[in-house]
């Protein structure tokens, strides 16, 4: 997963409020929070785990982020330069624009071992009957947790599609 930060005004990431992005970094296996300075295209990485590791100084777990000493960070001059490290580490960066030719997501390890198949949240969330070992292996906390963010994340919860009296009828 990754998470940019971004800033217009010419800055530096000890200004930057990156508490929003810290649960989703702390749920994902392979994470990085990138904060970009779009007055001069700057990616500083200020933190990467798992796959994304390589990209920063130093690997964190979250906890331990800080942001005031920016020598800590590693630079990229600009998106291409964060591109061509991540090929260099062997890291696949699936661009926004891309992301609807994908067919499937992963849930995480544990899922994938259990089910070796990727998850099409669209079409997971239309489904009306699911087998009760995929129901399980859907609810560890591993595979839900990864659920819900993408849900979050690609738009696919809608509150206004339960009513009051949807949900009161089923009393």
């Amino acid at each position: 997963m990754i998470i940019v930060v971004g800033n217009v005004k010419p800055a530096k990431p000890n200004l930057a409020n990156i508490s929003v992005g810290l649960p989703f970094f702390a749920s994902a296996t392979d994470s990085i929070i990138i904060y970009k300075d779009c007055s001069d295209s700057q990616l500083w990485v200020v933190a990467a785990k798992g796959l994304f590791s390589p990209l920063a100084k130093s690997s964190t777990d979250g906890d331990n982020i800080d942001l005031t000493k920016g020598d800590d960070l590693a630079v990229y001059k600009d998106e291409e330069a964060f591109n061509q490290r991540c090929k260099v580490q062997d890291i696949e960066v699936i661009k926004a624009q891309d992301r609807k030719a994908i067919k499937g997501i992963s849930l995480g390890p544990q899922w994938d071992a259990a089910t070796c198949a990727l998850v099409n949240v669209g079409l997971l969330l239309n489904e009306t009957q699911l087998q009760p070992d995929d129901l399980y292996d859907l609810l560890e906390e591993e595979a839900f947790t990864r659920l819900v963010i993408v849900c979050k994340t690609h738009n696919h919860l809608h509150r206004s599609e339960l009513s009051y009296s949807d949900t009161n009828s089923q009393k």
